[in-house]
């Protein structure tokens, strides 16, 4: 019921469009002004021929045709469909008659499950060895650094005594000379002469 009400709904809509696009599609004349003193210029009335009534060949006519067209199509579709859907078709029953489902067994052989290696533990030896070589690593560097740090140790110490025992004052020995020989002058004694005083030039 549902269905038939929104068909007949869509159907009522579309007639209405198509009726407003006819009547906008009509020739409406406009009316002839009259002025304060009757018409001017107006000739006799003569009888007027009838005037042939001719259907206009509009373009929205004949959209509005193959619309509607289209329209009752999909209606006398929907419709068939409908009863179709509402049509009751029982099924067969061979079912029935036919031999139960027996599962075939199978050939494949049994799944060993002997001698398996779990990833984690290969992962967790990978990392127990990777931890062990970190560790004599470090070990080593460890005692690199001992052994250095010693001998620097050592070569200060030895160091400090040696400059220690250099700063430590040694007296030099008492040097020996050879003994002084006088000997006696080859030279004349001295002879006493009075001096020349410039006595004369004194005031």
């Amino acid at each position: 019921m549902r269905d038939k009400e929104k068909l007949r709904k869509k159907q009522e809509m579309i007639l209405k469009i198509l009726e407003e696009e006819k009547k906008a599609a009509e020739f409406h004349a406009q009316p002839m002004p009259v002025f304060e003193d009757g018409l001017r210029g107006v000739p006799e009335k003569k009888p007027p021929t009838p005037t042939r009534v001719q259907p206009f060949n509009l373009r929205s006519n004949q959209r509005g045709e193959k619309i509607r067209e289209q329209f009752q199509r999909t209606l006398a579709e929907e419709e068939k469909q409908d009863k179709e859907r509402r049509t009751f078709k029982a099924t067969s029953d061979d079912v029935v008659h036919k031999q139960p489902f027996i599962p075939e067994k199978s050939k494949k052989p049994c799944t060993d499950i002997s001698g398996f290696i779990l990833t984690t533990e290969v992962r967790s030896e990978a990392r127990n060895e990777f931890d062990l070589h970190q560790k004599q690593r470090t070990d080593e560097l460890s005692a690199a650094k001992r052994e250095l740090e010693a001998r620097q140790e050592a070569e200060e110490t030895a160091a400090v005594a040696k400059i220690r025992r250099e700063a430590v004052h040694k007296a030099n020995p008492v040097p020996h000379y050879k003994p002084v020989e006088i000997k006696p002058s080859s030279c004349p004694p001295t002879v006493p002469l009075s001096p020349k005083f410039a006595t004369k030039f004194r005031l």
